[in-house]
């Protein structure tokens, strides 16, 4: 039996036309982080709220360790649940100690169990010389690694993470990230964060459900949510991607880049369309090579030491792709080059 089961949860505000939350389901193991990404407005708050207790499903099944926390029968309040919850504001008591904050919500230990408690935190969290601080003593990074301190310290079955990175600076976040990653993994409490960062998703989660309008738009690994999407919102919320028309003929898929070897086997004459991501395409510059040739339209330098080429196809008027190359190769716009795709790294979209 999975640590977390959420079946089928779903929930409708008065006076809105179509529910915040539809149909949500998925599974959580002792120890795993999931993120729910996502859009503004797509629901991924009020499916935290609705775990959290501080929401009440229309309904659905959310099972915590075996205990029933909600269905069609019960709703337990938050209170009882045993679950941790950490905010984007990291919200401490500016008037307490960085040591009184994280024993805040054990203070009806003994005053030996606490000190104990709180001590193993502030050394988890990597703060043990930081517990006579007040928060404005400390940064924005640390103030939300207390905050995580907090929240663990009563131990809790379950720890959810409400945009905790957004209102960090861009090189503290990815510090902050790396640090949390390790935390909640040491910790081994099983962990769900919202965020709309592409990023934090990726770099911290072991799986990444996206929802869309409160519909579950894909769950799975991050390898898979990037390089295999289910459809064309996954491929396109998840950086640059060119989607092409394809159809099915004997010798794979034809496209406006070529003929790409496919081997999977598909009914001839289908019609589909697939996701290529731009450091999918393999770029030529030399004459009489294979690929389609093109033309280039604009160079642009990536941080990732690629150059970005914006590419009109040729005889395809109208269709511009996306291609990655190495940075050091010098091409200019209104450079003919030669792109092909590479055929492994081909996705068909689902409802194409």
């Amino acid at each position: 039996m999975s640590f977390l089961n959420v079946q089928n949860l779903s929930k409708k505000y008065n006076g809105t036309s179509a529910p915040a939350v539809f149909d949500l389901s998925f599974t959580l193991e002792r120890g795993e982080i999931l993120s729910l990404l996502g859009e503004s407005g797509c629901g991924k708050s009020t499916a935290l709220r609705m775990i959290a207790g501080f929401e009440t499903p229309d309904g659905g099944l959310i099972e915590l360790e075996g205990n029933i926390l909600n269905n069609e029968k019960k709703c337990l309040s938050a209170e009882k649940r045993g679950v941790g919850i950490v905010f984007q504001d990291a919200a401490l008591f500016p008037h307490l100690t960085v040591f009184d904050n994280i024993a805040f919500g054990i203070k009806k230990q003994k005053a030996k169990l606490r000190k104990q408690r709180v001590e193993e935190m502030l050394a988890l969290v990597g703060l043990s010389d930081f517990g006579e601080r007040f928060p404005h003593q400390i940064s924005g990074g640390q103030q939300q690694r207390v905050s995580i301190a907090r929240a663990l310290a009563p131990k809790p079955n379950l720890l959810l993470l409400d945009e905790p990175f957004s209102a960090l600076d861009e090189n503290l976040k990815n510090k902050l990230l790396e640090d949390v990653y390790k935390i909640l993994h040491k910790a081994q409490v099983p962990s769900i964060f919202v965020t709309h960062s592409v990023h934090d998703a990726l770099n911290t989660a072991d799986r990444i459900l996206i929802l869309k309008d409160g519909h579950t738009q894909q769950l799975g690994s991050p390898h898979d949510v990037y390089f295999r999407p289910a459809n064309e919102y996954v491929a396109n919320f998840f950086g640059k991607t060119n989607i092409l028309d394809a159809e099915t003929i004997s010798q794979g898929l034809l496209t406006c880049v070529g003929t790409i070897p496919y081997r999977h086997k598909l009914p001839l004459g289908e019609k589909l369309k697939i996701a290529v991501r731009p450091e999918d395409f393999l770029v030529k510059t030399e004459e009489n090579c294979d690929g389609i040739c093109s033309t280039v339209d604009r160079v642009r330098f990536c941080d990732s030491g690629c150059s970005e080429l914006l590419i009109n196809v040729k005889d395809q008027p109208g269709i511009q792709l996306c291609v990655q190359c190495q940075g050091d190769e010098s091409i200019c716009p209104k450079d003919n080059v030669h792109v092909e795709i590479v055929p492994e790294k081909v996705r068909i979209l689902s409802g194409s």
